[in-house]
C-alpha cells in the first residue's frame, strides 16, 4: 500500500526501540546503535562540558524508509546529552531518546533517508 498523503503516526511504546502504530499494525526502528546516534556522539565528543556540568538537549530531524508501505517515516527525535564524567576535559554523550513527532510521508527521490529501515513487527 503506497502512501499518498502525509499522516501523523503515534509512537505507542519506547523501551529499547520505538514502536509505531501505522494502519493498525506495529512497526519498529532500531535507533540505539543507529547512524543518527553515532553522528551525534561524534559531534558531542568535540564539545567540552559547560562549567555547570548540566545536560543539553539536541533535536534531530531524520527520515527512515518503511519498505513494506512504500513510504518514509519522518521523525523529530529529542536526544538528551549528559557529561561523560566530572573530569575537567570531559565531553558530552547521548543518553536518552524521545520521539517528539512522527509522520508517515510519501517516498520522494529528493529526500535523503537514513540507512536503518522501519520494519513491521510480527504478531
Amino acid at each position: 500500500m503506497k502512501c499518498k498523503v502525509e499522516e501523523d503516526v503515534q509512537c505507542v511504546e519506547f523501551i529499547d526501540n520505538p514502536v509505531f502504530e501505522i494502519h493498525g499494525k506495529q512497526y519498529s526502528l532500531f535507533l540505539e546503535n543507529s547512524k543518527m546516534v553515532h553522528d551525534v556522539d561524534k559531534a558531542l565528543a568535540l564539545l567540552p562540558i559547560n562549567q555547570a556540568g548540566i545536560g543539553i538537549p539536541i533535536l534531530q530531524h531524520r527520515v527512515y524508509e518503511v519498505p513494506s508501505l512504500e513510504a518514509d517515516l519522518a521523525l523529530d527525535v529529542l536526544i538528551d546529552c549528559q557529561p561523560w564524567d566530572t573530569a575537567e576535559n570531559s565531553h558530552y554523550v547521548s543518553t536518552n531518546l524521545e520521539i517528539v513527532k512522527a509522520k508517515l510521508i510519501p517516498q520522494r527521490n529528493d529526500v535523503k533517508t537514513e540507512p536503518e529501515k522501519v520494519f513491521e513487527l510480527e504478531e
